[in-house]
């Protein structure tokens, strides 16, 4: 069903009511051309997440969407990936 027909449900399911259980190091990573995860949808969140002052990084794409997939972008992702693992692990 929809969100309208079965809202109990959407909200049981969606991570944005659980950020204050979240342990440990955060880092979101964005394309701003994602249809699927807007740049209102990570706005949410981040509210969230500092209203629980939980600490958070985050990485944007400006000319990607849901995925990173052009090469220079690829490169930047894994070296913040290897960084972020390298501090956070």
């Amino acid at each position: 069903g929809s969100p309208t027909d079965v809202p109990e449900i959407y909200h049981d399911r969606s991570p944005i009511n659980y950020v204050q259980n979240i342990k440990g190091n955060l880092l979101i990573i964005q394309g701003l051309r994602d249809p699927n995860v807007t740049k209102a949808n990570v706005a949410a969140v981040e509210k969230k997440l500092e209203e629980h002052k939980i600490k958070y990084e985050k990485l944007v794409f400006d000319d990607e969407g849901h995925g990173v997939l052009r090469e220079k972008n690829v490169k930047i992702l894994l070296t913040r990936l290897a960084e972020f693992f390298e501090t956070s692990l």
